[in-house]
């Protein structure tokens, strides 16, 4: 796992020492409005505070909506920023809500552009909770993720490209209460499929 996080942090760097013409749609002050789909599965394990009993949740199935945007500041990098919004499916009237900043840097062919993304996310997620028979409550813990992601942008025209993109979503959730608290931990391999547009600065 260290290896891939270290993949993660130095993968990106290595991009700026390549020599090669930059596609039009990559140059610098091209504008980047990106969205996309996700379908994926995890497993958690959940803590309760009460008699100190511990509950495994058995794998769960996940979509993800994303939406975001940014900006290259130089030739083939874009920074920016992004929101995701999920359905757990496992659990009736549950979402979650996460923003944060991005980078993204492309490693362009003849007729594809290779991608490497990854970013830091904050948020929350409505859980609903029943503890020993009692009602079900509502909760909100604070949610953060880390994420990286290989993929793959094909132009169709000279803005809209089709994407394709797959990776490793690491989430945390934090709920400290009274009467309930846990720290919550799991990993989603998913992939992402959606379209991005690339706008030139001057088009």
């Amino acid at each position: 796992m260290k290896k891939f996080f270290w993949l993660l942090f130095w993968l990106p760097l290595a991009g700026f020492g390549q020599q090669q013409a930059v596609p039009q749609a990559l140059v610098k002050g091209t504008l980047l409005i990106d969205g996309a789909a996700q379908f994926g599965f995890s497993s958690s394990r959940t803590k309760y505070i009460r008699e100190n009993a511990t509950h495994i949740n058995e794998p769960e199935t996940k979509y993800f909506l994303q939406g975001g945007m940014g900006y290259f500041p130089v030739d083939k990098f874009a920074l920016g920023v992004n929101m995701h919004l999920s359905n757990i499916y496992a659990e009736k009237g549950g979402w979650l809500l996460l923003a944060g900043p991005f980078m993204r840097i492309y490693f362009p062919s003849r007729s594809v552009y290779f991608f490497f993304q990854t970013g830091i996310y904050f948020g929350t997620q409505r859980i609903s909770v029943n503890l020993y028979g009692e009602a079900p409550r509502a909760y909100y813990p604070f949610l953060f993720n880390f994420e990286g992601a290989f993929g793959l942008s094909m132009p169709l025209n000279d803005y809209v490209h089709f994407e394709l993109t797959g990776g490793y979503g690491a989430y945390s959730e934090m709920l400290d209460r009274k009467d309930h608290s846990y720290d919550y931990s799991y990993g989603i391999w998913g992939i992402k499929i959606g379209f991005s547009l690339l706008i030139p600065h001057g088009k």
